[in-house]
């Protein structure tokens, strides 16, 4: 997840649409210059990256998960639902900070629907950055003591993981979590995706150690069960980046509603491809034994230790120790300026705070570490208001859709089922029905 800090804006920076490409870019710069130049900042490509790091997270390695309840149709379906609801929600944000000239999404939440769901969202993203926060810490908990075994290192793994969970808190999470400018470490965003590249082209690649012993007549193909609501939370966890777009837009050069949607439109294209792959071949691979986090599949029968998954678990792991402090700050700020009204806080608040974000997700991860119930709910109801509800408001709002009018009921309902899909799965995982 991405900061929700007010991004820039440089009404300098727009020129007249007559000197642009159909994609935005200058009329001046070549084809070679837009696809493999240097990335400037405000540029199209690095728009899309920035969007990208932001949506590629941890969450992506239960897709294959998906493929295992669902079968391999519904669970394409699951993902190309996914990959829509984004979309259209991107564009409603999108919309409403072009004309409002507003490029921070809860600030234009509150300019234009109100307090009342200005909270709403300020409650949303401290729910959605705690959970996540809870999810890093029960991933970091189950990967280490899985690296400790290949290494021939045998430790009791529930002692292992309550040890390496309190030392990664403790040493590295809490030192730099109290920091108040972590721009340096902005690597993670790299790091993260050049994580899922690589697990999904290892997938790839050890499919033939898997296929020979697999028994490809008990693939499924449709099912059609309870665990389409966690699918589809799952799905909409995975491609959610909406926090930043408006950020984004705001720093895009020459900006304007046609360039907004191709860097949304290739966003969420970018992310899509490399989560089909990554849930047919995680599937695939193991069928029925696949597991809720892909990189903890079993060992090929041929080999007696799969190293380069193992290279997979350390990347992950180094990736979700330092993805931590990272998302400490929006949190932490959300907290102080809209919830306790401080505008200047003092240090003693600041610490406060940080403290009792790290050491109370620490403690829930150690406790109760479920990761798909966590899952099922950020994506069902946290994204499920960040992605869908908030932006179909914004874009009725924006549209001047009144309430009783046909655009309105069909976007807003239609909106409001799917958060309905996806919130059920929360509550389907709690009460143990499903997965």
């Amino acid at each position: 997840m991405g900061d929700t800090s007010v991004g820039s804006y440089d009404s300098s920076r727009e020129v007249p649409l007559q000197s642009l490409n159909e994609d935005g870019s200058r009329k001046d710069r070549s084809w070679t210059d837009r696809v493999v130049g240097k990335m400037e900042p405000g540029s199209m490509r690095g728009s899309i990256f920035a969007l990208i790091s932001t949506a590629i997270g941890a969450g992506c390695l239960t897709i294959p998960l998906i493929f295992k309840w669902l079968g391999i149709t519904l669970g394409l379906l699951m993902i190309l639902l996914g990959a829509f609801s984004s979309y259209y929600g991107l564009i409603g944000i999108a919309l409403a900070a072009d004309k409002h000239k507003n490029y921070n999404y809860p600030n234009l939440v509150r300019t234009i629907l109100g307090k009342r769901w200005g909270m709403i969202m300020d409650v949303t993203i401290i729910l959605y950055v705690y959970g996540t926060l809870i999810g890093y810490q029960i991933m970091i908990g189950e990967f280490v003591p899985s690296i400790a075994k290949s290494f021939d290192i045998h430790t009791s793994p529930e002692e292992t993981r309550i040890v390496i969970m309190c030392a990664s808190c403790v040493l590295i999470m809490i030192p730099l979590g109290l920091l108040k400018n972590l721009s340096s470490f902005r690597f993670v965003s790299m790091l993260s995706a050049f994580t899922l590249v690589y697990i999904t082209l290892l997938l790839i690649c050890e499919f033939y150690l898997f296929e020979r012993h697999n028994n490809y007549g008990k693939v499924e193909y449709f099912d059609m069960n309870v665990n389409i609501f966690s699918g589809y939370a799952f799905c909409l966890y995975s491609f959610t980046c909406h926090t930043n777009i408006a950020q984004v837009q705001g720093e895009l050069r020459y900006s304007n509603l046609r360039r907004i949607k191709k860097v949304s439109f290739r966003t969420i294209f970018s992310v899509m491809v490399p989560y089909i792959f990554l849930g047919l071949f995680g599937y695939l691979s193991v069928l029925n034994k696949t597991p809720t986090l892909i990189i903890m599949r079993h060992t090929p029968d041929d080999i007696s230790n799969d190293t380069p998954m193992v290279i997979s678990r350390i990347l992950m792991s180094i990736t979700l120790i330092f993805a931590v402090p990272i998302n400490i700050p929006p949190c932490r700020t959300t907290i102080i300026k809209n919830l306790l009204k401080k505008e200047n806080p003092s240090t003693q608040l600041h610490v406060t705070v940080t403290l009792v974000l790290l050491l109370t997700t620490l403690a829930i991860a150690i406790v109760y570490p479920a990761i798909t119930v966590l899952f099922g709910f950020l994506g069902g109801f946290c994204c499920g208001i960040i992605v869908l509800i908030l932006p179909a408001l914004l874009r009725c709002n924006i549209m001047g859709y009144e309430p009783r009018s046909w655009q309105f009921i069909v976007i807003v309902g239609g909106f409001t089922f799917l958060f309905l899909v996806g919130s059920i799965s929360a509550v389907l995982s709690l009460a143990g029905i499903g997965g």
